[in-house]
This record gives structure tokens, sequence and C-alpha cells, in this order.
């Protein structure tokens, strides 16, 4: 049972300073001029980031390479040394590296402009009102929980997170506190992820068709050929022919074989 929402961290688009753009409308011509040349990193297929990012390429009809790694950490180490081009992370992890210069924030994927990077403009004011993503947190509760006691936490998680401290204190480190009633926190969570759930999706199958393994987890299929790129944070690659599927370490060894039917694909790392 929903609570209430207590804080909101917006994306930002964040690039390597290497990059000769210092505005998305750069970036997007950047890429236009060199499609497949510039590549992004994720935290994996499906993740928010990966999900922010191919939102941006298909508001601004561009072609950039998706590095996908095993979490955000390692995407943002990655983008740091220059091995990725750009990034969409949440604020608070690029502060620091924003402020001294070692990334460059294009722009932050809100409604409004974030205190801890003043000068880092919005998605709406660079020409993408619609390109928004955020990370959320909530409080909820086991179902059967009364009601005079889910009014009561959300009564006083309410009052904390107004307080002018807290506000203050999660602002510096680019948190936005949002607070709303049970009912309306309850509907936000079944309208997010009714509308994220489908957007994920679609990001998925335009990439190819998509292959449930045993584990239940997904890899892209992209029937007709693929690309082996050592560069590139993969541990595997999934080779079909007929009925079975090969997987093949870094190496190139052959790892194990799979009846998962016709494709080919390569399974990143997060997966």
């Amino acid at each position: 049972q929903a609570i209430t929402q207590v804080a909101n961290m917006p994306n930002v688009l964040v690039i390597h300073p290497s990059v000769p753009t210092r505005t998305m409308q750069e970036l997007v011509a950047l890429a236009k001029a060199s499609p497949g040349k510039l590549s992004y990193g994720s935290g994996g297929v499906g993740s928010g980031n990966h999900l922010a990012s191919e939102l941006f390429k298909s508001l601004a009809k561009i072609n950039l390479v998706h590095v996908p790694y095993k979490g955000a950490s390692i995407a943002l180490t990655h983008i740091l040394s220059g091995e990725i081009d750009l990034f969409t992370v949440t604020v608070p992890a690029t502060i620091p590296f924003i402020n001294s210069g070692r990334l460059r924030g294009l722009a932050v994927l809100a409604k409004k402009r974030q205190p801890a990077i003043p000068g880092v403009p919005t998605t709406g004011e660079s020409g993408y009102p619609e390109l928004l993503m955020d990370a959320w947190y909530g409080v909820v509760c086991p179902t059967g929980v009364r009601a005079d006691i889910i009014e009561r936490l959300n009564t006083e998680l309410v009052k904390i997170m107004h307080t002018p401290e807290v506000i203050k204190q999660l602002a510096r480190v680019g948190i936005d506190t949002v607070t709303n009633t049970p009912g309306e926190f309850q509907a936000f969570i079944k309208n997010t992820r009714s509308a994220r759930g489908s957007f994920r999706q679609q990001v998925l199958h335009a990439s190819g068709r998509v292959l449930e393994t045993t584990e239940g987890s997904f890899a892209f299929a992209r029937p007709g050929k693929f690309r082996w790129d050592v560069r590139k944070p993969y541990e595997q690659l999934l080779v079909a022919d007929g009925e079975q599927l090969y997987f093949f370490d870094r190496d190139l060894n052959q790892v194990t074989v799979r009846k998962l039917g016709d494709a080919i694909a390569s399974t990143p790392a997060a997966i």
C-alpha cells in the first residue's frame, strides 16, 4: 500500500569533454553528421538510462551506439575515462564531475533546472520538452495495514520532508522533495509503471526480437548479422543456427548451447 512519495532525482545528459559540443542542438548536429559514430552508456539493457537515451534518439532522429554495462556506476567510470561519449544518469552522481569540468552537462531531463548544477539547461530549454526521465523514491507498507495508520504515517512523513533543512540538504545534492497523498501516490505508481513499461517494451523490440531465456532475462536478437567488438563490455556472444543457440565467451570459445530458436544477438554484460 502506498503512503507517500518522498523524493525525485532528475536525470542529466552528460558528455565527455572530448566531444566537441556544448549544447544539445550541437550534439544532435554532430550525431547526424556522423551516424553511428557517437556512443552512449547505460546501466544495462532496459535500465532507466538506456530508456532515456533511446527516447533522445527517437525524438532527435539520430543514430547512437548503445554500450550497456553491469550498472550505471561502471558506465560513469567509462565516460570519465573517455571510453564512451555520452551518458544519461541521475544528477547526484554527476555534480562533482560537472562542476569540476571532468564532464560537460548538456541538459537536465526535467521541467526545471537543478540548483546543484544551475548552469545546465533543461531539455525543454534545449528544444526537447518531451525528453523527461527521473528516479523517484517513496514509502510503502504491506497490504492490510489500517487506513488510519497509513494516514498518520503520511502526515508525519510529509511534515518531515517539508522541513526547510531537509529540503535544503536534498537540493544541495540534486534531489527534489516530492510528497503526495496515499491515493495520489498509488495512482502515480500505477501510471508510471504502465507508461515506462510500455516504452521499455518498445525500446527492446525496436532493437530486434526479444529472446526469453530460462532464467527470465532477455537478449536482443538481430537476425541476419552481428558485430563483435571486444572493446565493448560484452561478456558473451550469441549465435543461432537453426534451433541451436551457441554462447561464446569474450575469447570466442564456445561455452554453452541452448534451444532458443533462430536468431543472432550480442548479449550485454548487464544480462
